[in-house]
Parts: structure tokens; sequence; C-alpha cells
């Protein structure tokens, strides 16, 4: 069915962005130069609060957990 076809493909692609976004996320996290409101921004979310939601639901927590845990 072309239609599968076409919502795998759009799907491998969703999830290779966020994959790709959170990757540079957490770099920027551990380099800890730029302010949540500026890597939001450099990874395309319009919004700092889409960033904190994408990162939680990846993640599985907050921003300010993951550097905590880094921190340690």
């Amino acid at each position: 069915n072309p239609n599968n076809v076409l919502y795998d493909g759009r799907q491998n692609f969703l999830q290779k962005r966020m994959e790709a976004r959170m990757a540079a996320a957490v770099t920027f996290l551990k380099e800890n130069k730029l302010s949540i409101s500026e890597i939001s921004a450099r990874l395309g979310y319009s919004y700092p609060n889409h960033f904190h939601t994408a990162f939680k639901n990846y993640y599985h927590m907050t921003i300010s957990e993951y550097k905590q845990r880094i921190s340690m």
C-alpha cells in the first residue's frame, strides 16, 4: 500500500530528526554555554516549552534533572 510507504518514510524522518535534535541538545547542555532558550532556537523549536516537552518525552527526565546528573 503506497500510503504505508509514505507513512513509514515520514515516521522514519521524524524519528531521525528527533534523535539528531536530542543528541545536539545533550551536547549543548554539556557545554553549558547557552541558555535553554538559545538551545531550543538552535534546535528549531519555536518555543522553549516545546523543547522542554520533547526532551522530557525523549529522555524521561526534565532538563534540570539531566543537568543535575551530568554535574555529579
